[in-house]
């Protein structure tokens, strides 16, 4: 547990602290406090295919929007005027990779347009597709179908199909903390006595920029997100440990106040009743499926099913191999039983005849004379005249004719082992293939399912919540000395936490003030002196003489400030390789607050520098047609609808 420089994490809580060392482990654990110091890699989110089809309201043919091949670089949708149709493709890309469609950004008379949208993006390489379908007209989301899936080669596997509703959004969330490697933002709210999480959604907000806002990253102002959002996309180490200290630190200070405020309410009962639920919702929660697990499982089963199929493909085939050999044995078998029958019927037939003392002719009816049948040396027949066979080659024939017998015998039943053999290997590799058959199935069913693991731990925590109030207001004697070590440790683990990286921090927010400065004015935000962001997330400017804030710019420079924070975090991110931003930043209509065809020539032309210097960033940029997009955005990187021709 030990840092980069050499500080171990845990012993200088100890040492803050005063606890013993188990004890700081176990109620750091029982917060869910861990040394996070280390971030995983980065991985980035890019667009590759936009799907629109649908029905305009009296109108009688059908419409269609198609953007394929979409990747990296800057990108744009222009249009000569306004309400064509680019604010309305964003807001459903938008809406899709929140997990909120058809979200808050899209007229009420598009959606009941739309039949279908389909939006397939890549997390790093791996393609997935959200798809919704509704019948023209419906007006309510609720109406709407849609799935979410991922694409193994060319085989595209269902995620969670359903109902446009909040399970959707649950889906998408997981999808992208887990795939990108994102941990919650969690605090502590002192006025309603609750810790919350903030999850993809926020996050998803800050890639997004579409007009004048009161938050400068993202629109989430409450709990420190926007700060948080700028800590995680510039690869801040320690964050998600200090944050979740602080929750906890604030959560047990608060649950002290309480108990020292001694209340005498008696609920007991309800205390009772709402600890009996959480058992339930706990024992609940472990019946829950890992849905990155399953994710990750379902491609090694895809394998070795093909592998299995192929394996009973074999053995189907070895049966009939040895079902034609146990014929062929079956037959040569048969064969040579008849020859051997049919050779000891002619040896008794020989021997018949040859005792036969005949008296006459059969032919003349002469008599024979008395010396006709005498002993001879000769093997010639007295009564035909033909020569007789030796006596000892019709025994050798039978005897020939009895060792083939048996030999085919044998061979017989060998081939008849041999194909029962192969028969019970076929019916065991047929049986595995079920077997995989089904635990595909059932892998699938449970992704389609989805998890409710977020719920039960929200319901579960709520509670405890409601717990710990009513034990505050029921006033109980109270041994405070747990509680107290609980906040000495969390308060320790808190300070020495925010030491190992507020340090880094100054440095960094110090670049991330000088890039926005710099793409502020650049994008024709007249007479800064400075701007510097501060740890708390606030942003002091100098302007004309005077010291302002965010708050205060007007909406146009509102909007040209929010797009230079977004560039500036992207920017810092990029330079130090440990950033986590996803790499896509979508601008809508950046030129609507009164921008100079100066101001916006810098501001495309600072879109165009960023993508140039880093190649695995993707903007995409929706606005009324200018010359400045058209002279840096390639014809084919571009979607233009001309005159009063819409999108779609």
């Amino acid at each position: 547990m030990s840092t980069e420089g050499g500080i171990n994490w845990i012993n200088e809580i100890v040492l803050k602290s005063k606890v013993d060392r188990d004890e700081v482990v176990r109620i750091l654990a029982a917060h869910g406090v861990e040394e996070d110091s280390t971030l995983p890699r980065k991985r980035s989110v890019t667009l590759k295919k936009v799907l629109l089809r649908g029905k305009k309201y009296n109108e009688d043919k059908p419409f269609e929007f198609q953007w394929d091949d979409l990747g990296k670089g800057i990108w744009s949708l222009l249009t000569d005027a306004n309400s064509k149709g680019k604010s309305s493709i964003l807001g459903l890309i938008r809406g899709a990779l929140r997990g909120d469609l058809p979200g808050n950004r899209l007229k009420s008379d598009i959606w009941g347009w739309l039949s279908e949208f389909e939006l397939d993006f890549l997390i790093d390489e791996h393609r997935h597709r959200v798809r919704l379908t509704k019948m023209v007209g419906a007006p309510a989301a609720a109406n709407a179908d849609v799935s979410l899936s991922r694409f193994d080669g060319d085989r595209e596997v269902i995620i969670r199909r359903g109902a446009n509703d909040d399970g959707f959004g649950k889906a998408i969330d997981s999808l992208f903390m887990d795939e990108l490697g994102f941990s919650r933002v969690r605090a502590y709210r002192s006025k309603e006595g609750e810790a919350v999480e903030h999850g993809w959604p926020s996050m998803c907000a800050s890639l997004f920029i579409t007009g004048p806002n009161s938050i400068l990253f993202g629109d989430t102002g409450q709990d420190g997100v926007n700060l948080r959002l700028i800590q995680l996309f510039i690869g801040l180490p320690w964050v998600t440990t200090y944050t979740c200290a602080s929750t906890s630190q604030k959560a047990v200070a608060a649950r002290l106040a309480k108990e020292n405020s001694n209340k005498d309410d008696r609920i007991t009962g309800r205390i009772k009743d709402h600890e009996g639920k959480v058992a339930q919702l706990e024992a609940k929660l472990s019946a829950e499926p890992d849905l990155s697990a399953l994710r990750a499982e379902l491609p090694l089963l895809d394998r070795e099913l093909v592998q299995k199929r192929q394996a009973a493909d074999a053995a189907s085939a070895l049966v009939s191999s040895r079902e034609t050999l146990f014929d062929d044995a079956k037959f040569a078998r048969a064969e040579a039983r008849r020859k051997l029958l049919q050779s000891k019927d002619d040896a008794e037939a020989k021997l018949v005849f040859k005792r036969l003392k005949p008296t006459c002719c059969p032919s003349c009816a002469r008599a024979f004379g008395n010396d006709r049948f005498v002993a001879s040396e000769s093997l010639v027949c007295g009564l035909c005249g033909n020569e007789e066979e030796e006596n000892g080659s019709s025994e050798a024939l039978i005897n020939g004719l009895e060792a083939d017998a048996a030999e085919t015998l044998k061979v017989q039943k060998a081939a008849l082992k041999a194909l029962e053999a192969a028969k019970d290997a076929a019916k065991n590799a047929t049986g595995a293939v079920a077997t995989l058959v089904s635990q595909i199935d059932e892998v699938q069913a449970k992704l389609h399912r989805g998890s409710a693991s977020d719920d039960i731990r929200l319901e579960i925590a709520t509670l405890k919540a409601r717990i710990e109030e009513l034990k505050f207001t029921a006033g109980p004697v109270v041994d405070l000395a747990p509680i107290q070590q609980e906040l000495a440790v969390l308060s320790a683990a808190e300070k020495v936490t925010k030491s190992l990286f507020n340090d880094l921090q100054t440095a960094i927010l110090d670049d991330v003030s000088k890039a926005l400065m710099k793409f502020s004015t650049a994008f024709g935000v007249k007479n800064l002196q400075s701007m510097a962001l501060n740890g708390a997330g606030q942003i002091k400017i100098e302007q004309g003489g005077q010291t302002t804030s965010f708050m205060k710019l007007n909406p146009g420079e509102n909007l040209r400030v929010r797009i230079a924070a977004a560039l500036a975090v992207l920017d810092v991110a990029e330079r130090r390789g440990h950033g986590r931003h996803p790499g896509l930043i979508i601008l809508d209509s950046p030129a609507a607050q009164e921008m100079s065809s100066q101001d916006f020539a810098a501001l495309v032309e600072s879109v165009v520098a960023a993508v140039d210097e880093f190649p695995n960033v993707q903007i995409l940029i929706g606005a009324v047609n200018r010359e400045e997009l058209l002279s840096h955005v390639p014809v084919e990187r571009r979607r233009h609808a001309a005159g009063e021709t819409p999108l779609f």
